[in-house]
This record gives C-alpha cells, structure tokens and sequence, in this order.
C-alpha cells in the first residue's frame, strides 16, 4: 500500500498568492542532452489566513504526450495523454533482487505512445523506459514529444518531470521524495527548472521529514516550515 504525505500551506503573507506544487526532477540515466524539466503539479489561489492541503503519496507513473512548446520555452506546458502505474526496483518479500517496471514506447500516426512492457530492468528505486529507433530527436523536437515521471496528488496522477524522448535509448528514472513550493503566476503542468524560480521557495524533504508537514508563507515573502 502507498504511503501518504501530507503538506499544509497557510498564507499568512498578507495577500492573495497563488501556490504551486513542484517534485525535485528523478536522477535520469543516461544523461538527457536536452534537460529533465520540472512540472506544476497543482496550483491553488489562497486569500489572506486561508489554508490548502496537498495529499501525496510515494506510487510512481509513467507518462507519454506532448509540450505545447518545446520545453525551456517560456509558457510551455505538458500534455500527458497516457499514465501508467510502475514499480519502482528494490527487495521483494523475501529479500531477492526485484527489478523495477520497463516501459516499450513506439511512434502511432505521428503520437509518441506507450506500446506494453519489457522485461524490467529497473534498477534499485528506478523504473525504465525504452524507446524506439524509428525516429530522430529533431522529429521529437518538432513534434513537441515527451515522456517522463508522474505523481499522485489528491489521489490523481499528473505529470512531475519532462523528457524529450531520443532514440534507442533504456532511460533508467529514479524519484525523489522531495517537494517544493513556490508562489507566483504558475500555471498547472508548467514545465520550468524549479531552481530558476523567480520567487522564493521552500524544499519538503520527506526522507528527513515527518510526513505530515506545515509550511507558513509570511508577509516578508519567506516560507518555515513547521512538524
């Protein structure tokens, strides 16, 4: 069963904000020439004293589909149009090797698409994909193709992290347990480097945190958090 994190947001900065939610970008092997692009998770409005509270938990996705703009643009956003629900690798029950799930990706009438499984070879706390050989980066550059990480939130999966597909390749993906939240004109799926964010932000490290945590914006525009 997955385990559950809770993060509480109250706005005590006294003004309108509006909240967006990021996951630190997985460790992706091999290195993808162009970039692992964070994505808005959620975004909410909050008023003066109001208070919004993000349900996570630690199940992984995988997701196919497009940017409306190449990723790094300005205003791009994804377009998931597939999730799937994978396994990350680690020890099974009796303590032997599971390798996590491997995704088979193809090219359909033009879409970039989930195909079935390989057999997994995730590493350990990772999933892979594979892709096909049947195409070019500029054909994913043009198209606007990408596949990467998603996450539960609110019990529904949406897309975490970005990747323009290249060919040939067993992307190897392996997730963080630490979320950021930042204030600011965001918009849900908006690919961005978090660490280029333009207003401050505060980092959840669930691995050294409880997993239930409250985070305080003040009227300086700074975050605490608190256990």
């Amino acid at each position: 069963m997955a385990k559950t994190y809770q993060i509480t947001i109250i706005n005590e900065s006294e003004a309108s904000q509006q909240y967006a939610l990021f996951n630190q970008v997985p460790s992706v092997s091999p290195t993808v020439s162009t970039g692992v692009w964070n994505n808005a998770l959620s975004v909410i409005s909050l008023e003066h004293g109001e208070t919004v509270l993000f349900t996570l938990n630690d199940q992984s996705y995988a997701f196919v589909g497009s940017s409306s703009k190449t990723p790094g643009t300005d205003g791009a956003t994804v377009i998931p149009s597939d999730f799937e629900n994978v396994s990350l690798g680690g020890l099974n029950t009796t303590g032997g090797e599971q390798k996590g799930t491997t995704l088979k990706t193809g090219i359909f009438q033009w879409f970039f698409k989930f195909t079935g499984e390989n057999a997994p070879i995730g590493g350990e706390g990772a999933f892979a994909v594979d892709t096909p050989l049947d195409f070019t980066l500029q054909n994913a550059l043009e198209d606007n193709w990408v596949f990467g990480f998603g996450k539960s939130v609110g019990g529904q999966p949406v897309a975490a992290a970005t990747i323009t597909p290249q060919p040939g390749n067993s992307y190897q993906i392996t997730p963080v347990n630490t979320w950021y939240i930042t204030y600011g004109p965001y918009v849900q799926g908006q690919i961005l480097k978090i660490d280029e964010a333009r207003t401050p932000t505060v980092a959840i490290d669930f691995s050294q945190l409880p997993p239930e945590v409250t985070v305080v914006h003040f009227q300086d525009g700074t975050f605490a958090i608190r256990q």
